[in-house]
């Protein structure tokens, strides 16, 4: 991922794709302060462990980088991998 901008309100895009982001909501004292969010403006949310609840809120950068890139993986399509003649010899899942 890539960052950009200050302390506050920081954002990080993902290399694969720059349109998921990942960025702090500004408040100097938050204590869930990172957010992911889809290209399509919706929040990135992962269930909490022993909870059943779903959560978008993360307390550390890294939580919320490693939940925006598996939700990004999650939703991308295996791409064809074809040899010198165009036949398909396999799929590629995650980039």
């Amino acid at each position: 991922m890539d960052g950009h901008g200050g302390s506050n309100h920081a954002v990080w895009t993902l290399n694969a794709d720059p349109r998921w982001v990942v960025q702090h909501c500004g408040h100097p004292t938050a204590n869930y302060p990172w957010t992911g969010h889809r290209p399509d403006g919706s929040a990135v949310k992962v269930p909490r462990a022993g909870s059943g609840l779903l959560v978008g809120c993360f307390a550390y950068l890294r939580e919320c980088q490693e939940a925006t890139e598996l939700a990004w993986r999650a939703t991308t399509p295996p791409r064809e991998v074809r040899d010198a003649r165009g036949n398909v010899v396999g799929l590629v899942v995650l980039r």
